[in-house]
This record gives structure tokens, C-alpha cells and sequence, in this order.
């Protein structure tokens, strides 16, 4: 039976390092990578806006030494529009964004990755239509979904609703909110995640879907159930996967997240668990 692992990951917000330490370890485990947006880093003083892009084309570059594998990859909510679109990919990093491409067919038949990217909120730094503001339409996620016959991997950056999508925040008196660790001690909750990738992956049934943007939720879980599950656990009904933020440079967790699975051409995907690229 043949089989192909990925790694998973998202979030790395301009750390290269840790991206770095990413791409070594899929080299040595043979691995291709998905990876979840928001892979540029925050503005700074030195550098202002610039930083974004800076630190986005330096992450290409990154993903781009990989020769042995592929990176398939969407944008995030921190990534621009003008960034992007203007973006020379190396021939290994796939822009999968709302479209289906077919898996590397070297090592594994009939799955095919979706990607569908952005969020419906953008960070306030990023003007009103420069970023990844976006509400995910249905009707084109269908039309991705019918395009083949293959297994589907679906991989967006905003997770559906009730999947590794809590989010912890203060709420002001003049209702902004502001985001804060899970153990703030004023810290409130809730779901925030997509209604409309819900009905896709409880409907459509992707084998595997992958999704960030919520960077204190590293966990794996059933699709349909949302019973979080544990490392080694295979199933051909459907597992999502919210990896965790890769950056370690986090107010909101210690960071450091990825995971890893397998995917067989039988239909089966294996969650082999979550790792900390500090300790691996």
C-alpha cells in the first residue's frame, strides 16, 4: 500500500528560524509539507509594513531550499494581496489557493489539496481590500470539491466552526476585543470559526482538512463528531487537524506547533501527532 507523510504547520508570522528547523525536519523524514498562511512576520520599527513582505519572500525562499519535497501552501489573513499575487514561487511551493492540484503522484494516487485562504477578519494594520479579507463562498468550494474523482485534502487558513477554532479575548466596554493567552485570568471564549467550512467538511467529507489562524489550538479531531483524538489514530471518515502556530515568538502560547500524518492511497489518513520544533 502506498503512503506519503506531510507535515503540517501554519502561523509562523516571520520566524524563520523555526521555519527553517521545519523544513530540515521534513528533509528528514521524507515529508511534504502543508503549510496554513500567515507566513509574514508583523510590522516593525526598523522596517514598518516592508517587514511583511520581507519577511514573506524570505519564507519562499525558505520552503524553496526544500528540493526533495513540495510545500503547498495558501495565504493567511496577515499576508497582502499586491505581496502575493506578485510572488515568484520556486517550482516546489504551490500556490493551492482556491484551487485543486493533485499530490505529488510519486508517491501516492488519487488525492488531490484544495486550498482555500484568508480570513473574515484581517489584522487592523492592513488596509480595507490589501489583505486576505474574505467570506468563503460555497458555490466555489463545490465547483473545487467536483473537479475530480480524487481523495480530498482541504486546507484553509480560518478553521470551520467548533474545530480547533476557540478563541480568548478580553471584551471592552466599548466592545473591542483584544486577543490574550488562554490562561488570562479576564479571559472569555468562545467558538469563532466558519459556519460555511463546516457545512463543507460535514457535508463534502474531505479525508483531511487542515486549518490555523486560531494560534492556542493545537489538536487533532473526528470529523463530524469533533471528538479530539489521539496519535496513531487512522480513519477514512475524515480528520481535521488545526497544527498549532510554528512561531515561537507568541503571546498566546509557549508556540513552536506542527504535526504530522500519512495519507494512503486506499483513502486512510494516519494523525501521527503534534510536535514542538524546539525538542521535535
Amino acid at each position: 500500500m502506498s503512503y506519503m507523510r506531510f507535515i503540517v504547520a501554519g502561523d509562523s508570522h516571520g520566524d524563520l528560524d523555526s521555519l527553517k528547523k521545519l523544513v530540515d525536519y521534513a528533509d528528514y523524514r521524507n515529508a511534504d509539507i502543508i503549510f496554513d498562511g500567515d507566513i509574514s512576520g508583523y510590522p516593525t520599527k526598523e522596517n514598518g509594513l516592508m517587514n511583511n513582505k520581507i519577511t514573506f519572500e524570505k519564507s519562499i525562499d525558505i520552503f524553496g531550499s526544500y528540493k526533495d519535497g513540495y510545500t503547498y501552501i495558501i495565504p493567511g489573513s496577515h499576508e497582502l494581496r499586491s505581496v502575493w499575487y506578485k510572488a515568484k514561487f520556486p517550482e516546489n511551493v504551490i500556490d493551492v489557493d482556491k484551487r485543486l492540484i493533485k499530490v505529488d503522484p510519486r508517491k501516492v494516487d488519487d488525492f488531490s489539496i484544495i486550498g482555500y485562504g484568508g480570513s473574515k477578519r484581517a489584522p487592523g494594520y492592513i488596509k480595507p481590500g490589501k489583505g486576505f479579507r474574505r467570506i468563503p463562498r460555497i458555490d466555489e468550494i463545490n465547483d473545487l470539491f467536483f473537479e475530480n474523482d480524487d481523495h480530498k485534502i482541504f486546507l484553509t487558513h480560518e478553521p470551520p466552526y467548533g474545530y480547533g477554532d476557540v478563541g480568548y479575548f478580553i471584551k471592552y466596554d466599548d466592545d473591542s476585543i483584544q486577543a490574550v493567552p488562554p490562561d488570562h485570568p479576564n479571559a472569555q471564549s468562545s467558538h469563532d470559526g466558519s459556519k460555511v467550512f463546516e457545512i463543507v467538511v460535514e457535508t463534502l467529507q474531505p479525508k483531511l482538512t487542515v486549518s490555523g489562524h486560531f494560534h492556542g489550538n493545537p489538536i487533532a479531531q473526528k470529523i463530524g463528531t469533533k471528538e479530539k483524538i489521539s496519535p496513531g489514530t487512522s480513519s477514512d471518515e475524515g480528520i481535521f487537524i488545526n497544527p498549532g502556530e510554528l512561531t515561537v515568538n507568541s503571546f498566546q502560547s509557549e508556540g513552536g506547533h506542527f504535526a504530522e500524518v500519512e495519507i494512503y492511497d486506499s483513502g486512510y489518513v494516519r494523525y501521527l501527532g503534534h510536535r514542538n520544533i524546539r525538542g521535535r
